[in-house]
């Protein structure tokens, strides 16, 4: 994560606690979230792009019918500290694609078996206060 601070000056901002070190670091008006995962994890595996859905519930189901929701590690549908509600699946060609909702307001909790809260499954540290995946409004 220092290669982003250091080499790059790249602003660090806020970020959630996560089971893995995590930085999310500022570019223009967009984020870079930067994990480090220990082990043999095929970086295959776990890089992504994410997009902001409006219909979360919808796609909810959607992948969930197509069978191309993702399941074990990424599976959890979470809450976020900044209330966005986050969910992986995996396009054709088997690329992870992230799904966040700005509301967590839309989405049926009790439809979501594997739902659950970050903040209650992993304690948040202080220095996560003000973290939100949309981070563009920092600027």
């Amino acid at each position: 994560m220092r290669f982003y601070k250091d080499f790059l000056h790249l602003e660090q901002v806020p970020s959630p606690t996560f089971a893995v070190p995590t930085a999310w670091f500022l570019i223009g008006d967009r984020t870079l979230h930067v994990y480090e995962y220990g082990g043999t994890t095929d970086a295959s595996y776990i890089h992504h792009f994410a997009l902001e859905v409006r219909d979360f519930m919808g796609l909810y189901d959607h992948a969930t019918n197509l069978g191309i929701k993702e399941e074990g590690f990424l599976g959890t549908i979470y809450e976020l500290p900044d209330g966005g509600v986050q969910m992986y699946v995996r396009d054709p060609a088997d690329n992870l694609i992230e799904l966040v909702c700005r509301d967590r307001s839309t989405v049926e909790r009790g439809r979501i078996p594997e739902y659950k809260v970050l903040a209650d499954t992993i304690p948040q540290e202080p220095a996560s206060d003000g973290a939100s995946i949309f981070n563009y409004h920092l600027q």
